[in-house]
């Protein structure tokens, strides 16, 4: 267990810290010592710009997720990748209607497609034949969606009614011609997929931001862990919201209170997915998915994670996380 540990370790070292100078720091010092330097390089963007050099993120970082679906409405398209690696293949593509209104959906009712980063949670048989033989579900409106105050459901990836007959746009679904869809849902795993609806280019997702998002998270993440309340309160956005109406100043007391106790922690994450979240503000923004342990001596919990950050200057700030 402690070999595989070590070659782990060993493994996710760049040429910025070789691996023989990991192994004579294990041997001199101990397996901690290795841990701790890997902490630091974990917090460093040139680190992670190394490390994705030669790796295709231009849709995202994943670690779980295995196909991202991106939708551009100005397009009418959408486009399907596999991830393996952090390399990735198109292996879908197909023409698409989308809402007869231009412009990110944000009441019940204005005919025009959401702009973000979707999970599909389910796929059902449509109850009337108008939206084809098949839909994928989509969880709009999503966590960030509903801190903004936008309204709606029912947001569907779907086909076209048997009979041929209808208009060519939508109500703010994705519709796609049902021998495509047939063909995407054999293509991919729902639950293994994210759908990215907007213009992904204007997120400015390459090596460089996802290698600052990375650091920036580690960094925040042992923060956390040691105690810092200061620094660690930096990485929230004074726009900061929670689902109960909480906003910043009401989770910086709250997070005060918890620090204050001053308790040893020990948190770990992993299963890290990056999501470019396109948006109509020019923001560059994601949706980070991961798997969080975290620990104490009177509490301990182990849970899907997630954070919708902001890109601000080369700082991390985070608007939400559940």
């Amino acid at each position: 267990m402690l070999l595989k540990k070590i070659t782990t370790i060993i493994i996710l070292s760049t040429s910025l810290f070789a691996s023989f100078d990991l192994a004579q720091l294990y041997l001199t010092n101990g397996i901690k010592s290795v841990e701790n330097e890997l902490t630091k390089q974990f917090q460093n963007r040139i680190f992670w710009d190394e490390y994705l050099k030669n790796k295709d993120i231009s849709t995202g970082y994943y670690e779980t997720i295995k196909y991202s679906l991106t939708c551009k409405p100005d397009l009418k398209n959408i486009v399907v990748h596999k991830h393996e690696k952090h390399e990735k293949t198109k292996v879908f593509e197909s023409e698409v209607l989308t809402g007869k209104i231009n412009g990110a959906k944000s009441v019940d009712g204005d005919l025009k497609t959401p702009i973000g980063a979707y999970q599909l949670i389910d796929k059902i048989t449509p109850p009337d034949q108008f939206y084809g033989p098949l839909a994928l579900i989509t969880n709009y409106p999503n966590n960030l969606d509903k801190i903004n105050n936008k309204t709606g459901d029912g947001i569907w990836i779907h086909g076209l009614p048997f009979t041929g007959n209808r208009d060519p746009f939508t109500k703010g679904c994705i519709a796609i011609e049902n021998d495509n869809l047939k063909k995407l849902d054999k293509t991919i795993n729902f639950e293994e997929s994210v759908l990215i609806i907007g213009d992904i280019d204007q997120t400015k997702v390459n090596r460089h931001s996802i290698a600052k998002v990375l650091a920036e998270l580690y960094t925040w993440k042992n923060t956390w862990q040691n105690g810092d309340f200061d620094r660690y309160l930096s990485y929230y956005s004074k726009k900061f919201k929670k689902l109960d109406g909480s906003d910043f100043g009401k989770f910086a007391s709250y997070k005060k209170s918890i620090f204050a106790k001053n308790e040893e922690k020990n948190i770990q994450i992993k299963d890290i997915n990056i999501i470019p979240y396109p948006n109509t503000e020019n923001k560059t923004m994601f949706k980070i998915e991961f798997f969080q342990a975290y620990t104490t001596k009177t509490y301990r919990s182990a849970a899907k994670k997630e954070l919708y950050v902001e890109l601000n200057d080369g700082k991390m700030e985070i608007l939400f996380e559940s």
